[in-house]
């Protein structure tokens, strides 16, 4: 999920199950017998069901591209649209399968002027965005192996658009 770094971020699903409520504030992360960081969580109210975050897994190795297919101006009207790939190159590199979770977020239009459009014919899986422009996938990796993402996307723009 993260943007700005190319990793693979452990997420742990838990229920408390405990009769009382946990308490907001910070925890320790411990996995394998031994302690892996610090976290927070907020109010958790018993019998409900929390996320946390566990840092970069190291097993995940990610690689990130866009690529530009193709621009087009109408010949007839005053329309551009700009083709491009988003590439996710995901390895494997542990010993155990991995369960991974793929999101990308898609530019959501707000002006009639501008259209963006996934093209599922030519994405992985004929996935589709949400209404807030996100996609995901699920992907089981076996040991040492690799999954390509594709996402094409095109952005559709009226010449009166600057920017």
């Amino acid at each position: 999920t993260p943007e700005l770094q190319l990793a693979a971020m452990t997420r742990v699903s838990a229920t408390n199950n405990a009769s009382h409520p946990l308490l907001a504030g910070p925890v320790e992360l411990i996995r394998s017998g031994g302690v892996v960081g610090r976290s927070k969580i907020d109010f958790v109210a018993a019998g409900e069901r929390f996320t946390i975050g566990f840092g970069p897994d190291p097993d995940i190795a990610v690689h990130r591209e866009i690529a530009a297919v193709k621009d087009e101006n109408s010949l007839l009207g005053s329309w551009q649209t700009k083709t491009h790939d988003v590439e996710l190159k995901l390895s494997n590199l542990g010993d155990a399968p991995k369960k991974v979770s793929v999101e990308e977020r898609v530019l959501v239009s707000e002006i009639e002027k501008v259209v963006v459009r996934v093209v599922p014919e030519k994405s992985t899986n004929g996935v589709q965005p949400d209404e807030n422009g996100f996609v995901r996938w699920l992907f089981e990796i076996p040991p040492n192996g690799r999954q390509l993402v594709v996402l094409r996307v095109q952005i559709k723009r009226h010449s009166d658009v600057v920017g």
